[in-house]
């Protein structure tokens, strides 16, 4: 009898105060909001408690102690479970307590439609290039597509070894814009470029992989170990070694000998085609009035000169 007196006196009180949540409650048992109490007090009941946070426009909702008495806590909330993106999450387990959300906030009612951007962002562009850097662009990711603004957007990029991403080296950048310069690169090395977009909820999924290649550099240093014999009074053989990795800062696509006359000072020049790494020079009269130099080039041009050597005899 007593609790369909107490179930009938909610109904009417619902009835005269036109209450929201008698349409759409939210209740959780044995669960509480925590860190948003802006009052506590001892109900004579739960009605008590129900009637108080109707009262206030402050209170969105409530955390009630039921107990075996009459008098149970009654806890007063500033917000509810739809002002947080994890709307379960936000709620923790507290037996013996009852969380109700009888009303919705207007960040709540914002929220309510708020996920983590559900789209990637399109188009990931490479627009600029250097040795060192990388400038992407990409579309931005409409708002309607996250039912809010994005608060920003993630750049994740990783160097490429051994055809696979060195994801222990990956870099991640929050960046405000739909463009964002990638710096500190490292020469002629390939790159793995994703975007994605983020809000307050989280992060969105990610974008396709845009791969990248930085520019190549002139070499670093001449071809090693030149060695230059005189076959005969009117042919000489030089030949060269390759320049070792990581100093050839590209492809190496020529060489240019160059043979220097120490008397005259006047130099005559010939280029051989990579991967050849010698060079037979025929039908100039060469013999120790003359040295030899070397330079390789790649894409971005010849690298520095090598030391010079003498013409010596065959053994």
């Amino acid at each position: 009898m007593l609790k369909y007196f107490v179930f009938l006196k909610l109904v009417l009180v619902f009835v005269q105060h036109k209450l929201i949540f008698a349409i759409q409650p939210t209740t959780k048992n044995n669960h509480v909001l925590a860190g948003h109490v802006f009052q506590a007090y001892t109900a004579t009941d739960w009605f008590n408690c129900l009637q108080t946070c109707h009262d206030d426009p402050r209170c969105i909702s409530y955390n009630y102690q039921r107990s075996e008495e009459a008098n149970g806590l009654c806890e007063l909330n500033d917000c509810g479970v739809g002002d947080f993106c994890d709307r379960e999450g936000s709620l923790f387990h507290s037996p013996g307590f009852v969380f109700q959300q009888i009303r919705t906030s207007k960040v709540s009612a914002v929220l309510s439609y708020i996920s983590v951007p559900r789209t990637s962002p399109k188009n990931v562009t490479m627009v600029n290039k250097t040795y060192k850097s990388i400038f992407i662009t990409w579309d931005a990711v409409p708002t309607n597509q996250t039912n809010d603004e994005i608060f920003g957007y993630e750049v994740e990029y990783s160097i490429i070894e051994g055809g696979q991403p060195a994801w222990e080296k990956r870099k991640v950048f929050s960046v405000p814009d739909v463009h964002f310069n990638l710096t500190g690169l490292i020469v002629n090395r390939r790159y793995e470029i994703k975007v994605r977009a983020y809000n307050q909820c989280g992060n969105g999924p990610s974008s396709e992989v845009l791969w990248v290649k930085t520019d190549e550099r002139r070499p670093k240093v001449a071809p090693p170990n030149i060695i230059a014999v005189r076959v005969n009074s009117s042919c000489v053989l030089v030949s060269w070694e390759r320049i070792p990795n990581g100093k050839r800062r590209g492809l190496i696509q020529k060489y240019r000998v160059n043979i220097t006359s120490k008397i005259s000072n006047e130099t005559t020049s010939r280029e051989v085609q990579a991967p050849t790494q010698y060079l037979e020079i025929v039908g100039i009269n060469v013999d120790s009035k003359f040295t030899i130099t070397v330079e390789a080039a790649n894409s971005k041009g010849f690298g520095p000169v090598s030391e010079p050597v003498n013409i010596t005899a065959v053994p």
